[in-house]
Formats: C-alpha cells, structure tokens, sequence
C-alpha cells in the first residue's frame, strides 16, 4: 500500500510567515496615505454586500465576497 505524502501544514505556515512580510507591507502602505484595516486578516465569503469596517481613518467599506458555494474561509484557521 502506498503512503500519501504531502505539505505538513505547519512547516508550510512556518514558512509562509517567513517570507511574507505583513508588517513591511503595512510600514509603507501607510506612507502612501491609503486607509488601512484595523485588522490584519479576515474571514472570506461572509460578506453579503459592502460593509464598513475600522480602519485607520474610519472610511474603509469591504466589498461583498460571498462564494458560490457559501462556504467561508478562515485565514486563521487554515493551518490546523
């Protein structure tokens, strides 16, 4: 019998975070002057129609994003 092998999820997070930089991307978002999320990740396909959300200057609106099959994703989640 063969023995499926795979991506330990945790090794891939681990590296993931290595490499992808959220506070650098923020750092010089921020001097562009956008308005930027109180939130550093969020859950997808929950939203059903626009929606205002915190954020820095309090004028951020997030796009509905449901998918077509409802189903919703969790950033958070995803490595367990």
């Amino acid at each position: 019998m063969a023995v499926e092998e795979g991506v330990d999820p945790v090794q891939a997070a681990a590296k993931g975070a290595a490499v992808v930089r959220t506070d650098l991307n923020l750092l010089h978002l921020r001097e562009t002057g956008v308005d930027l999320s109180g939130a550093s990740s969020k859950l997808e396909g929950r939203l059903p129609h626009p929606t205002a959300v915190a954020s820095e200057r309090r004028q951020m609106i997030l796009a509905a994003d449901r998918f077509f099959d409802g189903r919703i994703f969790d950033p958070d989640a995803a490595d367990r």
